[in-house]
């Protein structure tokens, strides 16, 4: 048997198919099974690599998208008046907004001003009170054990013990 009869036999046997002569096939039977096995198929493999790439999008790229996506909200929405906070820790109250250059905030009672880039504003506490009280009220949604196994009881209900209270 030469190199071309072994190759098309195990072309068309397959994995699991009927080989086309099988008095050819009696050789290679053991070889073409263990590769089929072995292989797993193309189609497996670019399935393994698609299932991966899917997940690290789902488990990186997406939330780091969103994030950037509200970070970019959060300095679209910095009006003067705003009390935000900075990285370093700074609790200031915005003064001036200059579009993408700098904001001047002043913090304190002796209301020391500060030049900061928009970059360096991690929290608006305004603006998000502001969104707050535009949204209609929207009943909580029980999460899955409160449906299974009904409403916890509050710390108050719970504290009536009568211990640890003094007069």
């Amino acid at each position: 048997m030469n190199f071309i009869n072994i190759l098309s036999n195990a072309i068309n046997a397959g994995c699991g198919m009927v080989p086309a002569d099988p008095a050819a096939t009696a050789a290679t039977t053991s070889a073409t099974d263990a590769g089929c096995l072995a292989s797993g198929g193309v189609g497996s493999l670019f399935l393994i690599y698609a299932v991966v790439i899917g997940m690290f999008y789902l488990l990186f790229i997406r939330p780091n998208n969103k994030r950037k996506k509200q970070e970019e909200e959060l300095r679209k929405s910095i009006e003067v008046g705003d009390e935000v906070i900075t990285e370093g820790g700074v609790i200031a109250r915005v003064v001036s907004v200059k579009e993408n250059e700098f904001i001047v905030i002043e913090t304190g009672a002796d209301r020391t001003k500060l030049k900061v880039k928009p970059w360096a504003i991690v929290s608006n506490d305004t603006a998000r009170e502001r969104i707050a009280a535009l949204q209609p009220q929207q009943p909580q949604k029980k999460g899955f054990l409160e449906n299974l196994f009904g409403k916890k009881e509050s710390d108050s209900d719970s504290s009536d013990s009568g211990m640890g209270e003094q007069k």
